[in-house]
């Protein structure tokens, strides 16, 4: 049973590339990865913000109407904005400088995405 597992871990590192030699090769420290600094994570959410998304968040919970709207572009800087409503068919292209607005039934902005 012992050899069993020594190749099922050998080949399960074939597989990802990374060589083990038996199971003493494998410890937490090896396994476990350090939480990203708040930093990183900042950069990182900055480096995708792609529509201008983090200056459109402040509308989140507000009734979308034409005001809005004019307000939103002049706060993103842009004017591709996508309305999505329950039950709307949407195109499922990718545009990165675009920005979503997920709507609930009342017209409420419910979530705000790029794409």
């Amino acid at each position: 049973m012992r050899k069993r597992v020594v190749i099922a871990v050998t080949a399960a590192s074939a597989w990802v590339g990374a060589p083990i030699h038996g199971l003493a090769a494998m410890s937490g420290a090896d396994i476990a990865r350090p939480p990203a600094s708040p930093a990183a994570t900042a950069t990182a959410t900055a480096a995708r913000d792609t529509c201008n998304m983090r200056q459109a968040r402040r509308f989140t919970g507000v009734v979308y109407n034409a005001q809005v709207g004019e307000d939103l572009a002049r706060a993103i800087l842009h004017h591709r904005i996508r309305l999505i409503r329950p039950g709307s068919v949407i195109t499922q292209d990718l545009r990165p400088d675009r920005i979503n607005l997920i709507l609930n039934d009342a017209g409420k902005i419910m979530t705000i995405r790029c794409g």
